[in-house]
């Protein structure tokens, strides 16, 4: 099951060359792998939905640690850009750097490219000196962007078949005004997607992935375990997608049985509860009334 959020870039993708992301974006999602359905966070997320839209080249920018390669040959990023990666996968980049980067992935035509900013809203912390400069370069891209066919020779007859679309650069914000109000104001060439919290239709799809890797969940008959999925999604209202998977893990560690995920999730909800009652010691709970009658004074 895709969010809408997600639906909407596979929409757009030949008709936007820009997406910023915003709400929840720390949290993971599900995917279907290799026949089953993964959580995962967002940049994987997106790496998957894109290399399913023949996407040759996911690269990722992050604040400090410069550039790294989610998906692609490393050969086709220094080709594309004039930069290697360094042997850890990284390459350290200035958002001057960066900005240069970005205008080569864009204009890719040996196969298409996305590019994810990622925790971009701390760039004004980090990168107070450039920053300005960086917005206004990938402001600029978003009205110069055009749509490319990629990863055919020019003349090729079959490239006449193939529609171009945007090497897409996708914004991962806390909040929508993290970028500058003249960025996204009145700008066409921007798709802004708010990520909401899990609805109830997303936490189902969650709750199915993460419950049959705890313990009992196959002993149940099928009446038993839909009553503790129903349960679980619905005892799961307002939280993360990531929560959810942190329960089922709570699970396993704890040894909990699937017939027991009510308990499990109060265990991660309210933590250790204490009984302070408990910790009154028995021999003066016992010996109270002597106690009290050798220090109040007044009628017996």
């Amino acid at each position: 099951m895709k969010p809408k959020w997600a639906r909407e870039i596979e929409r757009f993708l030949a008709i936007k060359p820009q997406f910023l992301l915003y709400g929840n974006v720390n949290d993971v999602f599900p995917a279907e792998l290799s026949g089953g359905v993964a959580t995962l966070g967002l940049p994987d997320y997106l790496r998957e939905l894109l290399v399913n839209r023949e996407t040759a080249l996911v690269a990722m920018y992050e604040p400090l640690l410069g550039f790294s390669l989610l998906y692609g040959d490393p050969e086709l990023f220094r080709t594309l850009t004039g930069h290697p990666l360094a042997s850890g996968g990284f390459l350290p980049a200035t958002l001057e750097k960066a900005g240069e980067i970005a205008l080569a992935l864009s204009a890719s035509t040996r196969g298409h490219t996305a590019l994810i900013l990622r925790f971009a809203s701390r760039m004004k912390e980090l990168c107070e000196n450039d920053v300005e400069p960086f917005f206004y370069r990938m402001f600029r891209l978003s009205i110069e962007a055009v749509p490319r066919i990629a990863g055919v020779p020019e003349g090729c007859e079959d490239a006449r078949e193939r529609r171009p679309r945007y090497n897409p650069l996708f914004w991962i914000l806390d909040k929508e005004n993290d970028l500058p109000p003249w960025y996204i104001l009145d700008n066409p060439r921007i798709r802004v997607l708010p990520l909401p919290r899990p609805d109830n239709e997303l936490r189902s799809c969650i709750v199915g992935a993460v419950s049959s890797k705890i313990e009992g969940y196959g002993e149940l008959d099928e009446e038993q375990r839909n009553a503790n999925l129903a349960l679980f999604r619905d005892q799961t209202t307002g939280l993360l997608a990531g929560e959810i998977a942190a329960i089922a893990q709570m699970a396993r560690h704890e040894q909990l049985r699937f017939s027991q995920i009510g308990d499990t999730i109060r265990r991660y909800k309210l933590g250790i509860q204490e009984n302070m009652w408990e910790k009154l010691e028995k021999d003066k709970i016992n010996s109270s009334e002597a106690f009290l009658s050798a220090r109040v004074m007044g009628q017996p």
